[in-house]
């Protein structure tokens, strides 16, 4: 787990009750966590406030994103097996994806999530990319029985969309999913929706408090 200090200064506001005066939400790689209780204040003073708690502001560290990068569709980027032009549309084979959960950390620079369009060689990479199809698969050895696997990142809108799941394939042993996009540099995980509704991406990623995480905090008067 990942825990968060930080405090309010308010030099120019009025704050007679810090608990009820301030609301905070707190975002992680641009994700909510609805289950992990809002944050309170530990203790206030005359123009500070102080979320500092041994107990409280406990975040899931998570695992760093896969990556891969389709700018150029002349040779395989990171993350690219195969290239192959299919009846005037590139489709792109990303390496096979492995489960996480049992790894060990690796420390590995990531983009938290994000994604960029863009395409090589090109005057206007930002508007003169091209779409292609792109084929994921993660290797397992039997589906998930405890929900539905989907791709999440911030090419997905950081949303649960039946566009992004991933279908498993019980002749293979492996889920896998095409998704058509814009040629560029992508991060991405994987994750489960349960059946009662939580996503969980620790039984395919792992977890681990050493992951670099963006946080950012919003603060409302």
């Amino acid at each position: 787990m990942q825990q968060l200090e930080f405090s309010i200064s308010h030099p120019s506001l009025r704050v007679n009750d810090a608990f009820r005066d301030f609301k905070v939400r707190i975002e992680q790689n641009s994700i909510q966590y609805p289950d992990i209780p809002k944050p309170v204040p530990a203790f206030t003073q005359q123009t500070t406030t102080s979320y500092s708690r041994p107990d409280k502001n406990l975040y899931p560290g998570n695992n760093e994103f896969r990556a891969f990068d389709i700018r150029n569709t002349t040779y395989n980027g990171i993350g690219v097996n195969k290239i192959q032009l299919e009846q005037g549309t590139y489709r792109v084979l990303l390496h096979e994806d492995k489960l996480k959960v049992y790894s060990r950390y690796v420390t590995e620079k990531d983009n938290n999530g994000k994604y960029v369009v863009g395409a090589n060689f090109t005057n206007h990479p930002s508007t003169e990319a091209d779409y292609v199809d792109v084929f994921f698969t993660l290797l397992t050895n039997v589906p998930f029985i405890e929900g539905k696997v989907y791709l999440l990142g911030e090419f997905t809108d950081w949303n649960i969309d039946n566009r992004y799941e991933m279908i498993f394939n019980p002749r293979l042993n492996q889920y896998e999913a095409t998704i058509r996009l814009k040629q560029g540099y992508y991060n991405y995980r994987y994750v489960i929706l349960t059946h009662d509704g939580k996503l969980e991406s620790k039984p395919i990623e792992g977890c681990f408090a050493e992951t670099e995480n963006e946080y950012n905090i919003y603060v409302y008067y």
